[in-house]
């Protein structure tokens, strides 16, 4: 009866949540975007290539999806906004897909008539959360400087992640964030907006998981609700780029900081699938209040492009080519090249070290059983979003580590009891452990 209650206050949280989503959209269409022009002129420059790659391997930048929420963010409103708000409107010139055209042909020298073969083509499908933020931010400044704060503040959040794991005495927990972040290249997630989502989103849900490791300890059903609200924000605000890592990562975090001795096999899979079940209501549940809410207000065909670009994006054929699994995960690992598998290894090398250092293994496969099933999760998701994996797999590799944060996890998870992790936290931590060991009695 408890789970039944649970899930009938997630669905309260995700309808709350869609319609506070839409009424900040709808505030943030209200904005007059004459006031961006300039600014949107000014970004301009920052569009020489659609995909450029700074760096070899893991470095390359989705710049096409960047100009598409300039441009939608910039669009002026045709009608009331509340419509507009759903329709997620913006600039096409002709059928070329190179949006850095629009953005030159529309923006390129400041104020003028609208060019011809340019339209408005509407993406009704996203929400598009992030014109809440970029709207203001473009009535403030440009693109470039845009990125700046975007760097700032992911670089804030994962110092924010390592101070967290040092109090906690969690090097392995310390060792995992930054194989994440030296794997997903910062330089890419901070330089591309696409990517900043997921990895913002991402990395806060590894804090609350730090910071609030022994509510979520005491209480499943607190974690899980956690879950919920990061499954919600990742619809909102992303454009379908690396979602899985915003429960993968924040669940490895999680049950590595579970005291899973105290836990029988059939409760650890029980906490599992009600966080991944609550993400997946958050997430599910926001994608569909948003084409509803289209569906009466603003776009009655929705559904029809929706299921269109589901069946499309979980087939395994790209222009009448046919793919097979085995070519997703070759395109995967290929993106992430050798300097990522380099990492890899030598991550897992110093975590053999560190381990053989304290006491060697003495694994427990009924606590290494959540840990086991979250290391192929991304291969689940591979094998489901077929066709999206195998076209965009330059991003997509992302997914990976998840795979290589668990398999880090598990090596540690596998040691014997040692000063690696809860032996070295803190006076304040172990008083706050202590404090949940009694409140539990």
């Amino acid at each position: 009866m408890r789970t039944v209650s649970y899930f009938g206050h997630q669905f309260l949280l995700v309808t709350l949540a869609v319609l506070v989503g839409y009424a900040a959209l709808v505030a943030a269409y209200s904005l007059p975007v004459g006031m961006m022009a300039p600014h949107m002129a000014a970004s301009v420059r920052h569009f020489g290539d659609l995909y450029p790659q700074p760096v070899t391997g893991s470095g390359q930048l989705d710049l096409f999806s960047d100009s598409v929420m300039l441009l939608t963010s910039a669009h002026p409103n045709r009608g009331p906004a509340y419509r507009d708000a759903l329709l997620g409107e913006r600039y096409h010139k002709g059928d070329s897909p190179d949006s850095r055209e629009t953005m030159r042909d529309v923006y390129g020298e400041g104020a003028k008539p609208l060019p011809d073969g340019v339209r408005d083509i509407g993406y009704g499908r996203y929400w598009h959360g992030y014109t809440v933020l970029l709207k203001p931010l473009l009535c403030l400044t440009d693109y470039g400087t845009i990125r700046a704060l975007n760097m700032f503040l992911q670089c804030a959040l994962f110092a924010c992640v390592l101070l967290l794991c040092a109090r906690r005495g969690e090097r392995p927990l310390g060792l995992a964030a930054t194989f994440f972040w030296l794997a997903a290249n910062p330089l890419a997630t901070m330089l591309c907006l696409q990517f900043s989502a997921v990895t913002v989103i991402t990395l806060l849900g590894m804090a609350c998981m730090l910071l609030k490791k022994d509510d979520f300890a005491a209480s499943e059903f607190a974690a899980a609700r956690c879950f919920t609200l990061t499954g919600i924000a990742i619809a909102y605000f992303d454009l379908l780029s690396f979602p899985l890592l915003s429960l993968g990562l924040p669940l490895l975090f999680h049950f590595h900081l579970l005291d899973k001795s105290r836990l029988p096999l059939t409760a650890l899979l029980r906490r599992l699938v009600l966080c991944g079940l609550s993400w997946l209501t958050g997430y599910a549940g926001m994608w569909l209040g948003k084409w509803i809410l289209a569906w009466l207000i603003a776009d009655p065909a929705i559904f029809d492009n929706v299921i269109a670009v589901m069946l499309f994006r979980t087939g395994h054929s790209v222009a009448g080519h046919e793919f097979t699994f085995a070519d997703i995960l070759l395109r995967q690992f290929g993106a992430a090249g050798w300097p990522v598998l380099a990492l890899f290894a030598l991550a897992m090398a110093g975590s053999v070290f560190l381990v053989r250092r304290q006491g060697g293994f003495a694994p427990d496969m009924k606590a290494l059983t959540p840990c086991l099933l979250l290391t192929v999760m991304p291969f689940v998701w591979y094998a489901v979003m077929e066709n999206h994996s195998y076209v965009h797999f330059w991003f997509t590799y992302r997914n990976l580590a998840i795979a290589g944060c668990g398999l880090l996890l598990l090596l540690f998870g596998a040691a014997k009891k040692s000063g690696l992790s809860s032996a070295a936290a803190g006076p304040a931590d172990r008083i706050h452990a202590a404090g949940s060991r009694g409140a539990g009695q």
